[in-house]
């Protein structure tokens, strides 16, 4: 028998664990068993209202307590799905940021200017 093991790569106990199975139960003792996972914790109808509140924009929080479960549950449901979220595009930090970007004095100019060059002030908008 350990000849065996040794030619198919796997232990002692192995092989005389497939000997039994297969003396009790024939060749369908050796097929592997199905495993279950996880169990789903949400219904059919339940994953419906994740999809429509999801396509809604709802967050994932709202969600769960809506339907009186843990986050983790949505976003295993929502991956389960298929079902992912954009990045929002970033906002500025600082109100007007985006009109320093068009502003033909920007740090970089003010950085190259040589010493004493008058530069308008992004604050005041003035030289």
């Amino acid at each position: 028998m350990e000849e065996i093991c040794r030619a198919f790569g796997h232990g002692l106990s192995t092989q005389t664990r497939w000997e039994r199975q297969y003396r009790k139960h024939g060749v369908d003792g050796l097929m592997p068993e199905k495993r279950t996972g996880r169990r789903r914790e949400l219904d059919r109808s339940q994953e419906d209202f994740v999809r429509k509140w999801f396509r809604a924009g709802r967050w994932n929080r709202e969600i769960a307590k809506r339907l009186g479960v843990d986050e983790t549950t949505i976003r295993r449901t929502l991956k389960r799905l298929g079902l992912t979220r954009k990045p929002a595009a970033l906002r500025p930090m600082l109100p007007g940021i985006e009109d320093e970007a068009a502003d033909d004095t920007t740090a970089e100019a003010i950085a190259l200017a040589p010493a004493g060059t008058p530069t308008r002030t992004t604050a005041t908008g003035r030289w």
